[in-house]
């Protein structure tokens, strides 16, 4: 969920992030097997995880280009 660290960003966790955009797809991905819905969903939540680490850095790399 949000932080409100001050001198940190709000961050939001990138895996309830996958999570909503693959709800918001699921329809248009039309009938999927157990499996294959697992595959999908782990696939969104880890790529949605590296986006979020380096959205960070980059946050992080500014945060400390500024002072």
């Amino acid at each position: 969920m949000a932080s409100d660290v001050p001198g940190k960003f709000p961050s939001l966790d990138p895996s309830d992030i996958a999570r909503a955009e693959l709800a918001r797809w699921r329809r248009r991905l039309g009938s999927l097997t157990h499996e294959q819905e697992a595959r999908i969903e782990n696939l969104v939540i880890s790529t949605a995880t590296k986006i979020s680490l380096l959205g960070g850095q980059v946050m992080q790399s500014l945060l400390e280009n500024r002072r």
